[in-house]
């Protein structure tokens, strides 16, 4: 019989109201650990995208790189006790005997996790709250027009409909289309092509129109792997690509794209 013990990783976000939620669990089977904690990357980083509800994404990663380190140097009894932010903190979960000896550890780890840990705090934003959120800080969310759709010639043939989700006009115009490619696989694909036929019929179409020219906005929430990088280099090729995920370096690009 395997003796298995879990530890949670909670987080208060209220001192006074003192309501903890469950972030991670440290799994310990006949002494080996194992750990998952929310924002956890298969390369074993952390994914600050997806932690915004703790105050600080740094303070976070390093309470998560301090677990995982002491995990392997201290006795359970002393890694509770460590708890010099009350912030953050491990509690012990729970204890069971596994009468299967082959059970595998690290899916044990997954589904406690799967049991224990909910997702915290404010829902996160979709695309459409990030984008309103830059122009809202930009004070410019009253100038932006929403919803733009004009008429496009196809190749001579009957005309075709291009729309945008923003224009703003400064001096130049500036067509804006969402593209979240979080969702991946071929939905993925499908929305970066499809954004991609928006900014190349734009390009032929209203170029000469615009006499300071048109610029083309790609506003992409993407994860990061092999596949969004490349649909990036598709939009990358018609239009200007900002990531929302990142909203400081986010905000200093449209300031400067938009010249507010």
């Amino acid at each position: 019989m395997s003796n298995t013990e879990w530890l949670v990783a909670k987080f208060i976000p209220d001192l006074r109201r003192r309501e903890p939620q469950n972030i991670g669990v440290v799994v310990y089977v006949d002494g080996q650990a194992f750990t998952r904690f929310l924002g956890d990357r298969e390369d074993g980083q952390i994914d600050g995208r997806r932690v915004r509800w703790t105050q600080s994404v740094d303070t976070y990663k390093a309470w998560v790189r301090y677990w995982r380190k002491s995990i392997s140097q201290l006795e359970m009894d002393a890694l509770l006790e460590c708890r010099a932010d009350d912030s953050f903190y491990l509690e012990y979960g729970g204890e069971r005997l596994l009468g299967d000896p082959h059970i595998d550890p690290e899916e044990l780890a997954d589904d406690l996790y799967a049991k224990l840990v909910e997702d915290i705090g404010v829902a996160p934003l979709s695309i459409t709250g990030l984008a309103e959120g830059v122009f809202s800080t930009l004070g410019i969310q009253d100038r932006i027009q929403r919803d733009i759709a004009f008429d496009a010639a196809v190749m001579g043939n009957p005309v075709d409909r291009v729309r945008f989700d923003y224009r703003f006009d400064n001096g130049q115009t500036s067509l804006m289309q969402r593209v979240s490619l979080l969702v991946g696989g071929e939905r993925a694909w499908n929305a970066a092509h499809s954004a991609a036929w928006s900014f190349d019929r734009a390009l032929d179409q209203l170029q000469t129109v615009h006499p300071q020219g048109v610029q083309l906005i790609a506003l992409v929430r993407t994860p990061d792997d092999r596949d969004s990088r490349q649909q990036v280099g598709v939009l990358n090729e018609l239009a200007t690509v900002v990531d929302l995920d990142d909203e400081k370096r986010a905000l200093g690009e449209m300031r400067n794209l938009l010249h507010v």
